[in-house]
């Protein structure tokens, strides 16, 4: 696994100091645009603690910090999964850092390994160039801020990134780790299994023409990995059981308390049109940070299962298919936007459709990243 972080090229070095820059100049910006507002931080370290410690943070706190409760509001964490949290509390025993801290560090590591990560993939279909412009469109889409926050973006793009990685490679089993991995971390990273699944349908087809010992020995490889990513669910389901009884109290708890379940994705998107009609009824913050972001999560979607198509990636389609599914299905989608980051075919999309305008798409990509940044530092929406 080493050899996928070996400096073999100048970029290697100049991806993470790209991110960190990045993310130094996110919070300067905010701290220049807060100026002048009512009750806003105004010192970096303030406007940097407001920033990373926002949304869905605070559960991750309480859960590493109490683990998972059955009494009180708390009790509904159980839909958080637990491998982000417990790796926020492991680090914070062993160094005694304070657990908000111990997020952020997470996130900040595993969001630039991700980076590293989404380059060596790239390399796969296009040269250093384009590839070094695909992670900086990455780092510079309009939600991948949400990587800065102690919150498991980051640790689940590095390990979706890894497992993808792997199977290209033709290392199952390594895949099957890191898939194990991914699916412990977020529920749509169940998604990875189609990937898996249509690597063992093309090798078992190749196996029926062909009777080879090499592709029988990938096909059981193949079956090993794809129930390894079973497992990091299963993990999951157990830990319900263990503490309620039920192994999908999660889906109880999250239909309880935020009316969630699962539903098609065209009534989601009649929903996001509503939510983007109806200023008066949610307010503008909402409107925008919701309706409209959710419309800009099926755009997306759409557009990179499209691109795949158009290229015959019938892999990357697959993958795109399901997890645009999973990730449109949810009945009171709140962060359709940020689910976006998971659909990785289409960072290749933007570097490949941007490449002979690449200044122009840097600089629409920044000021777009810094608005949103901004929005949602204004507006708690999620």
């Amino acid at each position: 696994m080493m050899d996928l972080f070996k400096l073999k090229d100048k970029n290697m070095i100049k991806i993470p100091l790209i991110a960190l820059g990045i993310w130094f100049l996110t919070i300067l910006a905010l701290m220049l645009l807060a100026i002048g507002s009512d009750n806003q931080p105004h010192t970096f370290g303030d406007v940097y603690m407001r920033f990373v410690s926002r949304w869905d943070s605070n559960s991750f706190v309480q859960i590493a910090r109490d683990g998972y409760v059955l009494e009180g509001d708390q009790r509904y964490l159980i839909a958080f999964l637990p491998l982000y949290p417990y790796t926020m509390r492991f680090l914070h025993l062993l160094t005694g850092m304070e657990v908000w801290l111990c997020g952020v560090v997470i996130s900040t590591i595993c969001g630039q390994a991700a980076a590293l990560v989404l380059y060596r993939l790239l390399l796969k279909n296009m040269d250093r160039e384009d590839a070094l412009f695909g992670v900086i469109l990455f780092l510079l889409y309009p939600f991948s801020f949400f990587m800065m926050t102690g919150m498991s973006e980051s640790m689940y793009l590095l390990f979706l990134f890894l497992t993808v990685y792997y199977i290209r490679e033709e290392k199952f089993i390594i895949s099957g780790i890191f898939a194990f991995l991914t699916t412990l971390t977020r529920l749509p990273g169940l998604s990875v299994g189609i990937v898996m699944f249509y690597e063992f349908a093309k090798n078992f087809i190749r196996w029926c023409k062909k009777k080879d010992r090499v592709l029988l020995q990938k096909l059981l490889k193949l079956a090993l990995a794809m129930l390894m990513a079973l497992a990091g669910f299963a993990v999951y389901m157990q830990i319900n059981h263990a503490l309620f009884g039920d192994p999908l109290q999660f889906m109880k708890f999250q239909q309880e308390n935020w009316s969630q379940h699962m539903t098609s994705p065209i009534e989601v998107f009649k929903t996001a049109i509503m939510q983007l009609t109806s200023a008066d009824s949610y307010g503008a913050s909402f409107t925008v940070g919701v309706g409209a972001a959710n419309l800009f999560a099926f755009f997306v979607f759409t557009a990179g299962l499209v691109w795949c198509l158009a290229k015959k990636n019938w892999r990357d389609a697959v993958y795109q298919a399901l997890y645009s599914f999973l990730c449109l299905s949810a009945s009171w989608l709140l962060s359709g936007a940020r689910y976006t980051l998971g659909a990785y075919p289409i960072f290749e999309m933007q570097a490949a459709l941007s490449r002979k305008h690449k200044t122009t798409a840097a600089v629409v990509y920044a000021v777009f990243y810094l608005v949103m940044c901004w929005f949602y530092y204004q507006n708690a929406i999620y």
